[in-house]
């Protein structure tokens, strides 16, 4: 039976979302192997006008530097020929740019299987990778087959699916500040509620709001009446007025306070359904009618001329201070004024918003000048918003951008350096990885910690088991670093995880290697020599911290050699005292675990100490000890802790 010829077309195989660190990058990544089929034989030299085709509908590709490591490198590679793998995986990084979610990284590597590659690409978003994974198939595809292709439309869908997808403006400038302070960062939900930090040293943001905002601050700001009378209570400026309950008495409330008026919902946003300098009777009662529409009760105030200045603060501090330029839209038009603002309004603003509760707030006034104090002129704080939008003090309406998001970062971690993690301890091999997570964990209970566990056993919380279920996934990590109420985390991971999901983490402080076994379980994954396997297990090592540890099996030869890789010290493990991997780092002043005659011995260059007498001190103890040591329990309590009667061992 004849083979019918392969077709010249790029066809996805299958493609995975690693959310964590895998064996691309730190960051998640939208892996996808694909089939180019004939296009093997056919590389981008040998098809006629396809580099004129793809410079002219994406310009912007001559920023690509590829390996060539110079402006337009990859273009080059292009007109002298590379293979569609290559050319896919940079139009998919491309149409992200262009639709302003900047991705950058890349790969594509050949597998084992002649015309079938692994193409990995930056996804920020999932569905938005997937998005710009296919239009760039379609991209290419036009570009050989030369048939048209509306680059303009595809940008316009991948932005649309950005506004559905990815988190909002505000959001994701403060979720960039605290990536860039080393704070990891999980979402919770589809829409903008995000964790800073892991287990009970993590905090809750959602947009411009904190765990630290209370309901009822939030409450008495969406209450317009409400607030202006806690405000004029406490000394503050704010603009006399009514609630009223339909258009007769919205003229009866503007006549008595005076016209010129303004009409508002009492709990309305963004300027929605509010009409401003009324001054007649027709005009009065056409502005309830567009109030009522958004709201149940509508507001009377008086009309105060002036410009419009929005504040924000954040943690009783001035932040950023914007001044409306233009009428069209209640978030753009803006220009900063922060050096502006005169100390006591300043002030004047933080204590507004310690008046209704908020830790962050924006607080609108309408003043000739806001460079001089509010007590010098007609002017009023008009409203108090709970979790305004950034987008008002973000370019170009501000120059500081980074000032915002970095004062919200630091409110919510006030210390220096404070990344908000909480130890966790990694395992990942083949040989008894689950009975050292156990054996750990119970370790650190008896230390006095509140300990969250992921392993093959299921997931553990403390002494409780919560899931029975094989815990070995993306998913169980992510449960461990959500819980608030605890303070370290033992998680399992294997070769397949890190393949398939990547590690629930981006760093850890321990870091357990136990073995390079279990090839022979890989192929799927086209991982079919030790060598390709020690780069998938590198990943565990990879993300050790500085101040952390990676705790390595002596007796496997390839683990050794992986030590320079991480980023902490070492500390080998192993049954044989003698071994020349465990002579020579301790001659170099590092620490290792071994058994010697029924003893386990902590060596730390020339010094040693004697642990225990315990009769077979096997490597899943001798591991456990290791990482208990390197993490900084007391000697004696490892001691009290691996005898079998204690529960740890």
């Amino acid at each position: 039976m004849s083979i019918a010829p392969k077709k010249r077309e790029l066809q996805f195989l299958r493609i995975a979302y690693l959310r964590g660190p895998n064996i691309w990058t730190y960051r998640p990544v939208l892996e996808a192997w694909v089939d180019i089929g004939a296009l093997e034989e056919a590389p981008s030299n040998t098809i006629p006008c396809f580099y004129e085709r793809l410079a002219g509908w994406l310009p912007s590709l001559i920023e690509h530097r590829c390996g060539v490591g110079e402006r337009g490198g990859f273009l080059k590679r292009v007109r002298e020929g590379t293979w569609m793998a290559h050319v896919l995986e940079h139009v998919a990084i491309e149409l992200q740019n262009l639709a302003g979610l900047q991705a950058g990284f890349g790969k594509a590597r050949e597998t084992s299987q002649y015309g079938i590659y692994k193409v990995a690409i930056r996804a920020r978003n999932e569905d938005v990778g997937r998005a710009a994974l296919f239009a760039a198939r379609d991209l290419v595809m036009a570009a050989i087959e030369d048939t048209p292709f509306d680059v303009a439309a595809v940008i316009h869908d991948l932005r649309r699916k950005i506004d559905e997808h990815h988190l909002g403006p505000s959001t994701a400038c403060i979720v960039q500040a605290a990536a860039e302070r080393g704070i990891p960062v999980t979402r919770l939900n589809d829409g903008n509620l995000v964790q800073l930090g892991y287990g009970a040293l993590q905090h809750r943001i959602w947009t411009a709001e904190t765990e630290r905002t209370s309901a009822i601050a939030e409450s008495i700001a969406a209450d317009k009446d409400l607030t202006k009378r806690l405000l004029q209570s406490c000394g503050i400026p704010a603009p006399e007025g009514a609630v009223v309950e339909n258009a007769d008495a919205a003229w009866s409330a503007a006549q008595e306070i005076g016209l010129p008026v303004v009409v508002k919902p009492i709990d309305g946003t963004h300027g929605r359904g509010v009409t401003l300098d009324l001054s007649c009777e027709a005009d009065v009662r056409a502005a309830f009618a567009v109030a009522e529409a958004e709201s149940s009760s509508v507001i009377v105030e008086r009309f105060v001329r002036g410009r419009e200045y929005r504040l924000l603060i954040v943690g009783d501090k001035l932040v950023a201070a914007a001044c409306r330029e233009a009428e069209e839209d209640a978030d753009k038009g803006f220009v900063d004024v922060t050096d502006s603002v005169h100390p006591e309004n300043a002030e004047l603003a933080a204590l507004a918003a310690r008046i209704v509760g908020l830790d962050i707030a924006g607080i609108d006034i309408v003043a000739e000048d806001i460079s001089r104090p509010l007590a010098e002129q007609e002017a009023v704080v008009i409203e108090v918003d709970a979790g305004p939008g950034l987008l008002t003090y973000l370019p170009p309406a501000s120059r500081k951008p980074q000032q915002i998001s970095d004062a919200i970062i630091t409110h919510l971690f006030p210390v220096a350096g404070q990344q908000g993690r909480i130890p966790i301890f990694g395992i990942t091999g083949t040989e008894k990885t689950t009975a050292i997570a156990q054996r750990l964990a119970a370790l650190l209970r008896l230390a006095g910690y509140r300990v969250g566990l992921a392993c093959r056993d299921g997931l553990y919380f403390g002494h409780r088991q919560v899931d029975q279920r094989n815990a070995v996934s993306w998913a169980a990590g992510e449960r461990v670093l959500m819980n608030r109420l605890l303070d370290i985390a033992v998680i399992e991971s294997d070769a397949a995880l890190i393949l398939r999901e990547g590690l629930a983490y981006d760093r850890c402080q321990i870091a357990i290697v136990t073995d390079t076994g279990g090839l022979e379980a890989l192929a799927n994954d086209d991982i079919l020599t030790p060598e390709q396997l020690c780069q998938v297990l590198r990943t565990q090592i990879d993300v050790v911290l500085p101040s952390g540890a990676a705790v390595l099996n002596a007796h496997d030869p390839r683990l050794v050699e992986m030590a320079s890789l991480c980023d902490g010290e070492v500390i080998f493990y192993a049954t044989d005292a003698t071994l020349s991997a465990i002579v020579e780092h301790c001659a170099d002043g590092g620490r290792a675990v071994v058994a010697a005659d029924g003893q386990i011995l902590l060596m730390h260059g020339n010094n040693i100490t004697t642990l225990s007498n315990h009769n077979t001190p096997d490597l899943e103890i001798l591991a456990t000890v290791a990482a208990a040591w390197a993490f900084g329990v007391n000697a004696t309590l490892i001691r009290f802790g691996i005898e079998p009667r204690n529960g740890a061992a």
